[in-house]
């Protein structure tokens, strides 16, 4: 029998929580990196134009005002899409596969191996 794979820190608490006794893990991991480029391209332009707004007129207080809200709203969105990257977990199992996800509250999925014909 072959070890247990290492597990991301949110993925092994997963495990111990959700798994059946004598269930052991043979695959974790997360969604690749790439899923972030779109919420990425549309983060970097809100991003550039509030900095601009903010740094356009210090004196004046309207555009400083509305530069950081669309500062302060896009680093804010931007930090829950990666959130949610971050925390979603593929864990499967001989049995079965789980994923989790869910920043705030934690969603688990569960769908047996048997019942997964094409991928």
């Amino acid at each position: 029998m072959t070890a247990s794979p290492v597990l991301p820190g949110r993925a092994s608490k997963d495990a111990d929580k959700y798994l059946l006794p004598g269930e052991d893990v043979v695959l974790a991991t997360r969604r690749h990196w790439a899923v972030l480029i779109g919420p990425t391209l549309r983060f970097l332009p809100v991003l550039l134009i509030g900095g601009w707004l903010f740094l356009l007129d210090p004196d004046n207080a309207v555009t400083s005002t509305a530069g950081l809200v669309l500062l302060l709203g896009a680093l804010a969105w931007y930090a829950l899409r990666v959130g949610e990257w971050w925390m979603r977990h593929f864990i499967v199992t001989r049995r079965r596969v789980l994923l989790t996800s869910g920043v705030i509250v934690r969603t688990v999925t569960l769908l047996p191996l048997r019942r997964i014909t094409d991928l």
